[in-house]
């Protein structure tokens, strides 16, 4: 048995224990876990799953859930403004989940009362079953190859099962690369498979509700450690309280997986006003425009099944957002970033179209320019542009990628689009930022929204998805897109 964490700091059982409901659940991770450690992108060898991590995820699933007001308490609240609506949803936030604690000497500054509330918030604890805490696999092997000019290179190949879209952030860098002597000397980074962990919750009556909801949404459209939102770290719960007939998965019917997903909305979800730019679930899905639903084309072994859809997700999100016509890029962005590598001073001298469409996925992005020169000839190295909001340092992504665990050992995928995180219009910055020097400057500010006539040809098969600003953005002809695929 693994070794079992210690409770969280300051989170303390009440005595009275009359009115508390104290649950165990078991989980599987069916796909790798990304990070998940105190250091960013790696796996903590100890305690891979950590219970701050899961509060922060059922946190995350209430707000998406629960967090909107209902026009009753608006009402009775006089609440109007969006920064009362955000203040309200805070305060129920923390009253259910816990606030943070700025010093250690401020809990014994607190009243009674305020101690007693603290202590009747939801108290969980993790233990990890693995002896070995999973199975670490690298998530690339690294090959020698040789470039056009007859030079050997070495170059980072995904492994088969994980798909290397999504995986990306742990490629080697191009240092590693080029500093190695053979494949063997480039340090790979490594997720890690086939975790099965518990958790024990326990909450007040008061907030059955609440917290039946974020349990459900964070096993059903959430999961554990970074990159959740392309399919790292997904969950199949594998028992309550011990007793597997509890757990409710979703059907193994393709045709039937909208409406058992749209029952529990109805139980799970509130009727409300969501605060400006909180992410939220609707009451109801839309097929096609909130959800689209993706079956396996694989039978036989079930893991073959599941790595199969996850790699169709993510392959339909890079053949959109990697979309060409006539050998050349669809997306006006590809062609200004090109244009700026070369000329990263003079963005005004442009022709073409100055906007970034693909920045409603998310951000920051970052473009390399290690390979580019400075307008004076000097070669750069490593240097970066870099496109984030100018109000936050990241923008997270809408688009959810995942697998779902259902009955009988099947399995399917959806891209779910959530509701309520969109970026303002006019609210990107780029930046020019030097490696050497760490220099910070300013390319100038952009948008992300197209306007009449403006638009980009998303070719779909015999088909296209039309990127425009009217109906269909950039978001909403992706799901159309993938639509098409599933």
């Amino acid at each position: 048995m693994g070794r079992k964490q210690p409770p969280e700091p300051h989170k303390l059982i009440p005595k009275d224990t009359s009115d508390i409901i104290t649950q165990t659940r078991e989980y599987e991770l069916i796909t790798p876990l990304f990070g998940g450690g105190a250091v960013p992108g790696e796996a903590d060898e100890d305690l891979p799953i950590r219970g701050t991590e899961i509060r922060g995820q059922l946190r995350f699933w209430w707000r998406a859930c629960r967090g909107g007001l209902t026009k009753k308490n608006q009402k009775e609240r006089n609440i109007r403004s969006n920064e009362q609506i955000l203040a309200d949803m805070l305060a129920r936030e923390n009253a259910i989940w816990g606030a943070a604690t700025k010093h250690k000497e401020e809990i014994h500054k607190q009243e009674q009362g305020e101690v007693q509330r603290r202590l009747n918030t939801v108290y969980l604890s993790i233990e990890v079953l693995n002896e070995n805490r999973g199975e670490p696999i690298n998530a690339y092997i690294v090959r020698e190859t040789r470039g056009g000019n007859g030079k050997r290179k070495f170059v980072p190949y995904p492994i088969r099962d994980i798909p290397g879209y999504a995986s990306f952030p742990l490629q080697p860098s191009q240092k590693e690369l080029q500093t190695a002597l053979t494949p063997h000397d480039v340090p790979l980074k490594e997720v890690r498979k086939g975790i099965i962990f518990t958790l024990t919750i326990s909450y007040h009556k008061d907030y059955k509700e609440d917290v039946e909801a974020a349990l459900w949404a964070w096993e059903t459209f959430g999961g554990v450690g970074a990159r959740t939102r392309r399919g790292f770290g997904a969950l199949r719960c594998l028992s309550i309280n011990g007793d597997p007939e509890l757990v409710n998965l979703a059907p193994s019917q393709s045709d039937q997986v909208i409406g058992w997903l749209n029952e529990r909305l109805k139980d799970h979800v509130i009727v409300g006003t969501w605060p400006s730019h909180v992410p939220y679930l609707p009451k109801e899905f839309g097929e096609g425009t909130d959800i689209v639903i993706f079956k396996t084309s694989t039978s036989g072994e079930e893991n073959k099944a599941l790595y199969e859809i996850w790699n169709r997700l993510i392959q339909g999100l890079k053949d959109f957002r990697q979309s060409k016509r006539r050998q050349e890029s669809v997306w006006p962005e590809t062609h200004f970033i090109n244009y700026l590598k070369n000329n990263p001073t003079s963005p005004t001298d442009y022709k073409g179209l100055k906007k970034f469409p693909k920045a409603q996925f998310g951000l920051p992005i970052v473009f390399p320019l290690h390979n580019n020169k400075h307008p004076n000839n000097i070669k750069r190295k490593d240097s970066q542009l870099h496109l984030q909001p100018n109000t936050h340092e990241r923008f997270s992504s809408p688009i959810i990628l995942k697998p779902i665990a259902c009955e009988s050992g099947c399995y399917k995928g959806f891209a779910l689009l959530l509701k309520g995180s969109r970026l303002e219009r006019g609210s990107l910055i780029l930046h020019l930022i030097e490696e050497q020097t760490k220099e910070k400057k300013e390319i100038g500010t952009f948008e992300t929204y197209l306007a009449e006539p403006e638009q980009v040809l998303i070719s779909s098969g015999h088909s296209f998805s039309i990127v425009t600003d009217k109906g269909k953005n950039t978001l909403r002809a992706f799901m159309e897109f993938m639509s098409k695929r599933r």
